[in-house]
């Protein structure tokens, strides 16, 4: 079965001559049959962590990131202090973290912290 369609990003003529040969970069390290789309996801969403990085990064801003999480939680606890508890479980260690930040697990199959 297919999942959601896709949707379209229209790019500069020269972003997308780099991205094209970008591809074949990628495609010559992660393998012959990856997928385009998988390329230009990975492309993107590195790009948008990169953003995130950057702007949170800068020490004015690590007091906004702090009040965003803190008012996140006010409004989702459930979600945002299990993936806290998934990310700072020292036992899982850091490359399951990323798995988790990736795909994090949907409601149906996340189980409440024991007490």
């Amino acid at each position: 079965m297919a999942g959601p369609k896709r949707k379209h990003v229209d790019v500069a003529p020269e972003l997308f001559r780099q991205l094209t040969y970008f591809r074949r970069m990628a495609e010559a390290t992660l393998g012959e049959n990856t997928p385009t789309t998988e390329v230009n996801d990975l492309v993107i969403q590195r790009g948008l962590d990169s953003l995130l990085r950057d702007l949170f990064g800068q020490p004015e801003m690590q007091d906004l990131a702090l009040k965003t999480l803190i008012a996140m939680a006010h409004d989702n606890p459930e979600f945002v202090y299990a993936f806290i508890a998934r990310a700072a479980d020292i036992g899982g260690g850091m490359e399951e973290w990323w798995r988790n930040v990736k795909a994090p697990p949907n409601e149906s199959n996340q189980t409440p912290p024991e007490s």
